[in-house]
């Protein structure tokens, strides 16, 4: 009977694991939504985000997220020129250019760093890590891809760091205004 109880406890337990751990990568996968929604890369009629005060909060959540954190820190190293203290990839660093974007921060006015930035999406990257897409508060001109990844010792290393060459003004003007609410928000960008 003492053995049947134990194997019964065995697999209970088994089961709350699963459990768990299909439940927690449900959550981590819907947690950080895009602001952008499907306006990102459609050419569609861009609307203003209306999100309920439960999807609200679940956004603001994303301000707290390590990988978004490192990439505020990694910004602030490289405005002090203290480069030693965060990783940085020499890919996220070094000036290049392909035919459709303009690639790492020294290819940008440091202007856009000392601006609060505001997460428009956070997905995973194939590569490991997260892809961040951000628009600085100061300079809401263009839209900033950045590449976080998670070093196998636990610190993070800012991997990428790019822009379109071109973007639409009447595009981001369009942006700017469905978004606003999150453009003007100081409390919650970095």
């Amino acid at each position: 009977m003492k053995i049947k109880l134990n194997k019964f406890l065995l697999l209970c337990l088994f089961f709350l694991i699963v459990a768990s751990a299909i439940f927690g990568y449900k959550y981590l996968s819907t947690t950080y939504k895009s602001i952008l929604k499907d306006e990102q890369t459609t050419g569609q009629q861009i609307k203003t985000t209306n999100f309920n005060q439960i999807e609200l909060e679940e956004y603001y959540q994303t301000y707290k997220n390590p990988f978004v954190l490192y990439l505020r820190e990694a910004l602030n190293a490289y405005l002090s020129n203290e480069l030693g203290s965060v990783n940085l990839a020499p890919t996220a660093i070094k000036k290049n250019k392909t035919n459709e974007f303009i690639i790492g921060l020294d290819s940008f006015d440091k202007d856009y760093y000392k601006s609060r930035y505001v997460v428009l999406s956070f997905n995973k990257n194939i590569g490991g890590g997260v892809d961040l897409e951000i628009m600085f508060q100061d300079k809401p001109d263009r839209i900033f891809y950045a590449w976080v990844y998670k070093l196998a010792d636990g610190n993070y290393e800012l991997r990428g760091f790019s822009s379109k060459e071109n973007f639409d003004p009447e595009r981001i003007k369009e942006l700017n205004k469905a978004y606003s609410q999150f453009l003007l928000d100081k409390e919650h960008a970095l």
